[in-house]
Formats: C-alpha cells, structure tokens, sequence
C-alpha cells in the first residue's frame, strides 16, 4: 500500500474471511484489495483491541493527549483522526536504526516497504499483472520498474534454459 492508502484504513476494510484490506480510495481512484495472512490479520486485531477506535485502524494522537488525563489506549480510542505521515516515518527511522540498517541505507522509507513487498512476489513468481494489481498500478510499465535482476530471479532463469535445453540445472552460484 501507499502511505496514505495505509493510514487511512478502517477497521471495516479488512475482510477476515477472505484475507484482505480494501483499498476504497487508491491513488487511480479505483479501489482495490490487498493480500494479508493469517497471522497478520492476527496481528492486526491484537493491535486494535489495545485501542478500539472505531473509524481507525492506526489512529493519531494529538500533541495534547498527555496533559488530557487519558491513557495511552483512551486517547487512540478516542481519536478522530489517523496516524500522521510524520509519525510513520518516524516510527520507520526508529525500526531502521533498531535493526541496524540506518547507517548503511539512509533512503529507507514508507516506498521500501512498498518496493520490497512486489519483489518480493515477483521473485516467488507471482505473475506482474497480479502485482500491479496489488499495487494499484493503472498499468504494466508502472510494475516493470520492480523487474530488476535478483540473484534468485538470475538463477530461476538459469535454471529454466538448461531445463528447456534438457540438461541438467547448473550448479547453485555463491
């Protein structure tokens, strides 16, 4: 998902019995739905019992909801409007530097996310189209960009020519 798409999801969004997020509004202003596993609709229901808000998935907090006498979990319940952009980004830079990752990649942000989930699915052969639709993408050339050569993806074509040619597959590179 995009940013925006992502923090604007609602609790009515996410169909459990089919595995998947709508996306009412995306970017091409045609909705679309998402993919999710099991143990992240899990994940994402623990999330939202610890606050309850009924219009938000991930609500926001205001800059005064410490001085309002409410928990944590009470002003997130209560809130009226979704977690910002700034409080994502944020929450990325902190995850990048707990994972060690923020001193050697310093372009990590919402988008790497995004371009690691569709390689991620191109490398495990999941057919462009069916990204592109994940993605949102209004046409095959915006998916393309995620095509890049991969070790994995060079070896699965390596392995196919010498299938195609009946040979046997060449050895594991390292």
């Amino acid at each position: 998902m995009r940013l925006g798409e992502a923090t604007h999801i609602r609790p009515k969004h996410i169909n459990a019995e089919r595995l998947v997020v709508l996306i009412p509004k995306a970017k091409n202003r045609k909705a679309r739905e998402v993919p999710i596993t099991p143990e992240l609709l899990q994940r994402l229901r623990r999330f939202w019992c610890a606050h309850r808000n009924p219009d938000w998935l991930f609500p926001g907090l205001t800059r005064r909801w410490k001085s309002s006498q409410m928990t944590r979990a009470e002003a997130l319940g209560a809130s009226k409007a979704p977690i910002s952009n700034a409080s994502v980004w944020a929450a990325i830079k902190v995850a990048s530097a707990e994972c060690g990752l923020s001193k050697k990649h310093d372009k990590i942000c919402t988008h790497t996310l995004r371009h690691s989930y569709a390689t991620h699915l191109l490398d495990a052969g999941v057919s462009p189209r069916q990204v592109a639709a994940y993605l949102g993408h209004s046409s095959l050339k915006q998916t393309m960009v995620y095509l890049h050569l991969t070790e994995l993806s060079e070896e699965r074509a390596r392995s196919a020519l010498y299938t195609l040619a009946g040979q046997e597959s060449p050895p594991a590179r390292r």
